[in-house]
């Protein structure tokens, strides 16, 4: 009958009235309640309203409203008073169940059309909605009932996702039946709906609040049989605080797919949602995890604003909750990473260009706002809470990380933007807020760190005041074995006696901060170095930038009497800071526009790393072992950069042909210049340390060392330097017998030849010729070593003849001579071997004649089978191993010895 009737809505909500009364009555006096207390209201009330429609037809044409709609007003509101009045009779079950009833027959009964269609827009129908979660929630508190608290927090939101599914169900339905559309059952306008679910969410916060303590949880009666039951237990995520957080989003997001909000409705909703949540946590009355709110948050603010646009307003109202959060609430290191993470979440979507996929009705309306303005003002008040506190933080990391990240993402929106403006405050804030970090970020891990040292002190002076104690019986001391042994691995620490500074060599500050910014800094400068190509200017901006930082990181350890960690000898943050500038280097050149022809970049890295290297030397104790370790990262830090140009696209010009009079003085002359003159300025200073090492008695360089680092300035060098550190390598070999540093600096005098060459045409054309020249000059002295007693340098010499004389004949055009070389060198090195007693040198000799033999049949093939040239050549290989048989026999046991 309700349904046969319902296009009349007073006389369908009349008969529910009716029966609601009529078992209402019922179920009181089967509950206890007296028949009396029951009976007689009802009737009294009856026969009025009956009298009312048999005799109200002036009344209803008066007022214009019908009788029948009187009669349900009035019958409800006496049967709803009955029932409250002897409500406690009345279990929690039949209460909620009745609301879910009340609810379902309002949703089916209640008209719903849009004012274009001329209905009321759902007032009516969410008003009365309104009264009922009202009257539950008012129970649910009165009563202390879980049941209904449940039922008022959780029924608004889900009756709507419900009756949106069963919508599109019968209309997937009816249209894939060929059916005609039904359209919308129940139409909302924005402005009601809002007011509606502002009244449910001041309700639900209302009964979640005067519930007190209960923490309603609806899982709280999951088992934990199985990891997935337990773990919904436990994470709060069904406890009702948690379900009046995210199933609204849930519906939110639901309808605002449907076009249910405009774009000013959805902001105050969702708005009026968070705040009051956030309040309530504040408050101290809200139950459940704050990282839990915080994330349902984020990522509901995410997907409205992927969706639906508005990130600046998004953006606006999460930066409110969370500086409100670390104002009030909690301000610890988990808070600041949270919320300084979950503010770049949010300004990140505001960085790609994109079509929003769903324009809400009156999107265009609001104002515009700028989004880097935004992001620097978002920024700046969660870094301006932060940064005081950060030197107070225990575990500084992830607070760290996590502010660098959100700044990164600000000066990400700015630079998307093109706002010259807005990136250069926001790259000044990130510099300004990196550097506050840097000098006041890490004041509990150095003094952690000034603890430890102090305690290292004090067992020193306990050892030496033990020692000085004259104790009769000598004790194993495995720390200072251990500090000898680290020592002596360690380049840049030489060893000592001192035992403060010995059981001190391990401990050491690492700048976390500085470490993680520069870090962050060079893959920003990777990056866009790969999409702009070389850029100096930011390559020295970048330089300068990291240069400050090292600086104060420097002078904050060295005030606390602390060392920095080393890496191959250079501290760590310099050496990072090194590799950083010369991979932003490398991938610029990947970028567009780079020219093998245009070194400005190079010239910029040049002096950016030589100016790194020098302030590794700055308040520096042991600069004999400093010195070397720093030449040694310039030059070969320039050497990689120059090969990885090279390989990548010859976007660097090719090492040995360099002229450095052939470009534009700025782009080209001015770098190699530089370079140049940095390069003299490295061998010249080793050269005074080898000096000063050596008549301090200290321990002289190895010759490979000396002899690498000569042969990578010769690599570098467009001639005058390459000079200095040929003769500075020979020098040092010479004088201190170190065959390898003679030998690699005789290799790299044949490279500067090919090197001067490039610039000095009268060079160019005569190189194999005088390769020919030193390599017969080095047989010559290999053969000399005989009678100086010069063991050591047969082998070095050996290697060098027969590289110079084989190249030298190939460069020269004289391929057809090295068969002949081959014999005079397969002659001297057997020679040699045999009475020097070299069982390499001896191999050497048998290849070389093997060798020779081959050779001379591939350029001598024609002729050589002639008898006279044939003749020739044997006697000639007859000779020498006449020779070598001879020498062979005359020393028989001192080979057999050997």
């Amino acid at each position: 009958t309700v349904a046969a009737n319902s296009g009349d809505l007073g006389y369908a909500l009349g008969l529910v009235t009716v029966l609601t009364g009529a078992f209402s009555g019922s179920y009181l006096v089967v509950r206890g309640v007296s028949v009396g207390r029951v009976f007689y209201p009802l009737s009294a009330v009856a026969l009025i309203l009956l009298f009312f429609l048999l005799f109200g037809q002036s009344f209803s044409d008066l007022y214009n409203v019908s009788e029948y709609s009187i009669f349900t007003i009035v019958g409800s509101v006496s049967v709803g008073t009955i029932i409250l009045r002897d409500q406690n009779s009345v279990t929690d079950r039949v209460l909620w169940m009745g609301t879910v009833a009340v609810l379902t027959l309002l949703v089916i009964l209640v008209p719903a059309d849009s004012v274009d269609s001329g209905g009321d827009g759902g007032v009516l129908l969410l008003g009365m909605l309104s009264v009922l979660h009202i009257g539950s929630g008012t129970l649910a508190i009165k009563r202390k009932s879980p049941s209904l608290a449940g039922v008022t927090v959780l029924l608004p939101w889900s009756w709507i996702i419900a009756e949106q599914f069963i919508q599109e169900a019968v209309r997937t339905l009816l249209i894939s039946n060929d059916l005609e559309d039904p359209g919308s059952i129940i139409e909302m306008d924005p402005g009601p709906l809002a007011i509606y679910l502002l009244i449910c969410s001041v309700m639900m916060i209302l009964v979640n609040e005067r519930m007190g303590k209960v923490d309603v949880n609806l899982a709280s009666k999951f088992l934990g049989i199985s990891e997935i039951s337990a773990s919904i237990r436990d994470s709060g995520a069904l406890q009702l605080w948690s379900l009046g957080l995210w199933l609204p989003m849930v519906s939110i997001m639901f309808l605002a797919q449907f076009g249910a909000f405009t774009s000013l409705t959805l902001l105050m909703v969702v708005g009026a949602l968070w705040g009051m949540h956030t309040l309530a946590h504040f408050r101290g009355v809200r139950m459940g995890s704050l990282d839990m709110m915080i994330g349902t948050i984020i990522v509901t603010a995410m997907i409205i604003q992927w969706r639906h646009g508005m990130g600046e307003y998004i953006s606006i109202l999460i930066c409110i909750i969370l500086v409100t959060n670390l104002l009030i609430g909690r301000q610890d290191k988990e808070m600041f990473t949270v919320s300084m993470g979950s503010m770049g979440i949010a300004l990140l979507l505001m960085v790609p260009d994109r079509e929003i996929s769903t324009y809400l009705e009156g999107f265009s309306s609001l104002p515009v706002l700028d989004s880097p303005i935004v992001a620097i003002c978002s920024t700046a008040a969660i870094l301006g809470i932060y940064l005081p506190k950060s030197g107070s933080t225990d575990e500084l990391l992830k607070p760290a990380l996590s502010s660098l990240w959100l700044m990164s993402i600000c000066i990400a929106v700015a630079y998307v933007q093109g706002n010259s403006t807005y990136l250069a405050i926001s790259i000044l804030m990130f510099m300004v807020a990196t550097i506050w970090l840097v000098a006041k970020g890490e004041l509990r891990r150095e003094l952690k760190t000034v603890t430890k040292m102090s305690e290292r002190r004090a067992m020193a002076l306990k050892k030496a005041n033990d020692g000085n104690e004259g104790a009769d019986l000598a004790t194993y001391d495995a720390r200072e074995a251990e500090m000898m042994a680290t020592r002596r691995k360690s380049r840049e620490k030489s060893e000592t006696d001192d035992v403060e500074e010995l059981y001190t060599s391990d401990i050491s500050h690492k700048p976390i901060i500085v470490i993680a910014v520069m870090i962050l800094v060079f893959i920003s400068g990777i990056v866009l170095g790969l999409t702009t190509g070389p850029n100096p200017v930011l390559l020295l901006g970048v330089g300068v930038f990291v240069t400050v930082l090292i600086a104060i990181a420097r002078f904050r350890t060295k005030q606390l009497e602390l060392d920095l960690p080393h890496f191959l000898g250079m501290e760590m943050p310099i050496a990072i800071g090194i590799s950083g500038l010369v991979a932003m280097h490398i991938s610029s050149l990947l970028g567009p526009g780079a020219s093998n022809m245009d070194l400005s970049s190079m010239g910029v890295l040049t002096i950016l790393i030589m100016e790194l290297c020098l302030i590794s030397l700055y308040q520096q104790d042991n600069m004999l072992d400093r010195i070397p370790i720093a030449v040694d990262w310039f030059i070969y830090s320039l050497l990689a950069d120059r090969f990885l140009g090279v390989i990548l696209y010859e976007s660097m010009p090719w090492p040995l042909r360099v002229d450095p009079f052939s470009g534009d003085s700025l782009e080209w002359e001015i770098p190699l210049l530089g370079l140049e003159l940095c390069l003299l300025l490295a061998v010249l200073v080793s050269y005074w340390i080898g000096e000063l090492r050596e008549n301090k008695g200290r321990e002289h360089e190895h010759g490979i060392a000396v002899g690498m680092r000569s042969l990578t300035v010769i690599l570098l060098s467009t001639g005058i330097a390459a000079i200095v550190a040929i003769l500075y390598s020979i020098n040092h070999g010479w004088r201190r017998k170190l065959p390898d540093a003679v030998g690699i600096a005789i290799l790299g005098m044949a490279m500067s030849m090919i090197s001067i060459g490039s610039w000095a045409d009268s060079i160019s054309g005569i190189t194999g010729e005088i390769y020919i020249l030193m390599g017969i000059i080095l047989l010559v002295m290999l053969a000399s070593t005989l009678l100086t007693k010069g063991d050591r340098w047969s082998g070095m010499l050996s290697t060098n003849a027969h590289l110079l004389l084989i190249v030298g004949s190939i460069a020269s055009g004289l391929a057809f001579m090295i068969p002949i070389f081959l014999i005079l060198l397969s002659t001297t090195v057997w020679v040699i071997g045999i009475l020097q007693l070299r069982k390499s040198l001896r191999a050497l000799g048998l290849f070389d004649l093997l060798v020779a033999i081959i050779t001379s049949a591939v350029f001598y093939g024609g002729i050589l089978f002639q008898p006279h040239v044939f003749l020739i050549g044997l006697s000639i290989i007859a000779l020498e191993l006449g020779i070598i048989s001879w020498l062979g026999l005359s020393n028989e046991d001192s080979l057999a010895k050997s």
